[in-house]
């Protein structure tokens, strides 16, 4: 028992961090300790009559001593207090009490006035019920007055098996730990309007301040100018400043004049060659109100430096930053920020990069370039950004025009953020990553995640092209044309995707044996030889025909997809993929395009040299 105080503090310790709201701020969760006390009675002293009425059930002139020593005692089993902080001040309050025998436990919440409907009671429950369930906990209870509206729709949204009892004004709250399935499908979903509220700016901004530093020019912010003239189509304002004597001084136009009347909708990009200079400037975007920065510089190890931690430097000026980043391009937005070697096109691949090497990062943007491969969105920047791959993840899972995410990084990330961010996101559409290093714990977790790896920067780049290409298909219907040599891999390939075997009419087959012959089964098509203009002709005379949706040939220019688009069905579309690339055998990666664009997303990585590919499969949120 003496080591249960100690063993509940490294459980706690795992819940100190960082977490979005729902208007995309940040707060800090953490243990209420004793250096917290004089904080939190002011957190209470500063509480409405309505809120301490609906936390108490009565009015309370000041919290007493007794409940103030309950809350920051470390050494407690039975009184676990998570608190939220935002900009160094207390935001919000989450207590459990323990029962003796660790059969249910009551909770409690109170936030600060000015902070209420940001989703700040949700995440302390959603923590709460965690802790509780590595506590053997088997049921949280809770008491709110029926006039607390929304306390009790925290309970009902949250995701949990509950029961509610009015008695006399007062509503008794039972929530079961049993099964917490539906709580982190609730969590996700929190977390992914969390990540669409806090990157809106960053990628669909409506006001965009360019903040170059005159003192320090560098070629980024140069060639940074006219790509912003060129594609942005909101407002934009130029704002030329340098660093004097400590305080920032902006040259033109002052930041107070850059305010947008949206406030979520503001973006100051931050360009500049001088370390120093940061941590002004974006104390400056602060009292600017501007609540989303990027930090542009060729020097992103000088940049960390300066900053210190990042995010608790975001945390502190109650803003959202992305940096040090050296590239930044976000033509979905109209946005175009970063040193590239060719223009970028406009497609449906999102890459992201952690690399502390810049020339990795500029070889891999120049092959996204001479491959002509579009791209939603280019981000270069350190892995301490207070904006992660985390939420990146969370944004590009929601965004239509993202088809398939690649990471680049020296290290693979670990811990529960990353992971479970991957996961989500592996459900809606592919995740590849390339990493030189990564420890076993981390790598076991990847695959559980459904993240493709790859091991070089070719393949990484192959992944984007034949996933980045696959429109939506129309229907599950498929067709695999192959010689009598690959006949049986074809068979293995198109039985290893949730997808169906086309039937073809008698008189469909009829048709096919006029232009060669040709043997069909339910899903196969099998030909004496491969001819390029024959196959497609079969190819297309099967697509039109109605009865499938698909069909996959390999041949000896490669892999070729004829389907039909679910958006353009009068016109079947084509891809051709190269035979020479790596991802699993050359069918397995078309079943593979055929099964994205169908909508199944999990793939799973195999050998190349494998003729059974497990390609993919669904899996349950879990929790």
């Amino acid at each position: 028992m003496s080591d249960e105080p100690e063993r509940i503090n490294e459980l706690l310790a795992e819940f100190d961090r960082f977490v979005a709201t729902t208007t995309g701020r940040t707060v800090y969760i953490a243990r209420a300790r004793p250096a917290d006390a004089a904080l939190l009675r002011g957190f209470y002293e500063h509480l409405s009559d309505t809120s301490t009425y609906y936390r108490f059930f009565g009015i309370r002139p000041a919290i007493t001593d007794d409940h103030l020593a309950a809350i920051v005692d470390t050494n407690r089993l039975d009184h676990i207090t998570l608190l939220a902080w935002m900009s160094g001040v207390v935001v919000g309050v989450g207590e459990m009490h323990v029962h003796a025998d660790r059969s249910e436990a009551e909770v409690a919440f109170a936030v600060s006035d000015r902070h209420h409907a940001e989703g700040i009671a949700t995440i302390l429950l959603e923590d709460l019920a965690v802790i509780a369930v590595n506590l053997d906990v088997s049921r949280l209870t809770a008491q709110t007055l029926s006039g607390n509206q929304a306390m009790q729709i925290v309970f009902r949204t949250a995701g949990f098996a509950q029961k509610q009892r009015f008695d006399g004004g007062v509503v008794d709250v039972v929530c079961e730990l049993d099964d917490l399935t539906s709580l982190a499908a609730a969590a996700m979903m929190r977390e992914r309007c969390a990540a669409r509220a806090a990157l809106s700016s960053l990628f669909a901004p409506g006001h965009v301040a360019l903040i170059e530093d005159i003192g320090h020019p560098s070629l980024l912010a140069v060639r940074s100018r006219g790509a912003f003239g060129a594609l942005f189509d909101g407002r934009l304002s130029f704002v030329d400043g340098s660093v004097i004597d400590g305080s920032w001084n902006p040259r033109g136009i002052p930041l107070e004049q850059v305010r947008s009347t949206d406030d979520t909708s503001d973006l100051a990009v931050v360009m500049t060659a001088a370390a120093a200079d940061i941590v002004p400037a974006l104390e400056a975007c602060s009292q600017a109100r501007i609540r989303t920065a990027a930090i542009m510089t060729d020097d992103p190890a000088g940049a960390l430096a300066s900053m210190g931690d990042p995010r608790a430097l975001s945390h502190r000026l109650d803003m959202r930053v992305l940096g040090p980043a050296t590239h930044l391009a976000v033509p979905s937005g109209g946005i175009l920020s970063a040193v590239v070697p060719r223009q970028l096109r406009l497609g449906r691949v999102a890459a992201v990069m952690c690399r502390s090497d810049g020339r990795e990062v500029n070889r891999l943007v120049e092959d996204l370039a001479v491959r002509q491969i579009g791209a939603s969105a280019v981000i270069a920047m350190v892995p301490e950004s207070d904006i992660d791959v985390a939420e990146l993840l969370m944004w590009w899972s929601l965004d239509p025009g993202t088809g398939v995410v690649i990471l680049s990084c020296d290290d693979l990330p670990d811990g529960r953020r990353f992971h479970h961010a991957a996961r989500v996101a592996s459900r809606s559409k592919p995740v590849v990553v390339l990493a030189d290093r990564d420890s076993p714990s981390s790598s076991i977790a990847a695959g559980e995640a459904g993240l493709i790896r790859v091991k070089t920067r070719r393949q990484l780049v192959d992944a984007a092209a034949f996933f980045g290409v696959a429109p939506p298909l129309a229907g599950s219907r498929v067709v695999a044309i192959a010689t009598q040599p690959a006949e049986r891999a074809a068979r293995v390939a198109i039985g290893s995707v949730p997808l169906e075997r086309a039937v073809l009419s008698p008189r469909l087959v009829r048709c096919l044996h006029g232009v060669t012959d040709v043997t069909v089964e339910p899903g196969v098509a099998r030909i004496d030889r491969a001819l390029s203009p024959m196959v497609r002709r079969l190819a297309q005379m099967i697509v039109r025909s109605g009865e499938a949706d698909a069909v996959v040939h390999l041949g000896q220019d490669g892999v070729t997809i004829s389907m039909v688009d679910a958006q353009q069905p009068e016109h079947p579309h084509v891809i051709t993929l190269s035979e020479g690339g790596t991802l699993g055998n050359p069918w397995s990666r078309a079943f593979g395009v055929l099964a994205v664009a169908r909508g199944w997303t999990r793939w799973r990585e195999h050998d190349a040299a494998s003729e059974t590919p497990e390609v993919l499969s669904r899996h349950p949120l879990r929790p």
